[in-house]
């Protein structure tokens, strides 16, 4: 196994997946555990056979201890149930160590891609709303401009102004006068009307 950990830490070297300056190694678990520990950690490869110790005992504990990393298992045979309990218990995916070289590095590619979306996804949670204008937590963005409105509806929603709300249909002003609505009478029921629906007379 040190052999193949050698070999697949050059493959990702060599392809441009990562850097040596980036890259940590362990054949055992108390190693790998050790790293984890000591440094912020994005994705492991984990075999299931790490010395002693089982990588299924291994992966729980990393998705209950660090559930910012991700988990990628490895393993020489192929065995679904096995892959199925892994990913149930929050694998990302589960690899054969016998596969082709080029099939390797297009699976390890696609799963960098992967944990880049979730982190971007992450990152863009960060600045939802619903740390700031919680009322408005059904709205997921970081535009300033947007930021910007939605802080000055909370301006007036106590006052008596009446607020028209226009845009391109799709856009979301159904949701938004129905949060401002429930934000600024929460004891009063909110009613939609159709205006283009109704009767001329």
């Amino acid at each position: 196994e040190q052999q193949w950990l050698r070999s697949f830490s050059r493959t990702l070297i060599s392809n441009g997946i990562t850097a040596d300056a980036f890259l940590r190694t362990a054949s055992r678990w108390e190693d790998a555990l050790a790293i984890l520990q000591r440094e912020k950690i994005d994705l492991v490869f984990l075999d299931l056979i790490l010395g002693d110790d089982s990588g299924e005992e291994c992966l729980e504990y990393i998705m209950t201890n660090h559930s910012g990393t991700a988990v990628v298992i490895m393993s020489g045979v192929d065995n679904i149930q096995t892959a199925v309990k892994c990913i149930k218990l929050g694998a990302l995916d589960y690899f054969n160590k016998t596969l082709s070289l080029e099939e390797l590095i297009l699976n390890v590619r696609r799963i960098i891609k992967m944990c880049e979306r979730q982190k971007e996804n992450s990152a863009l949670k960060d600045n939802i709303l619903s740390a700031e204008l919680p009322h408005f937590e059904g709205f997921i963005t970081a535009n300033p401009a947007l930021l910007s409105v939605l802080r000055y509806l909370t301006s007036i929603a106590f006052t008596s102004r009446s607020i028209l709300i226009t845009g391109d249909s799709g856009t979301g002003k159904s949701m938004l006068a129905r949060a401002l609505a429930n934000y600024s009478r929460p004891d009063k029921p909110y009613v939609s009307v159709n205006v283009a629906g109704l009767d001329q007379h």
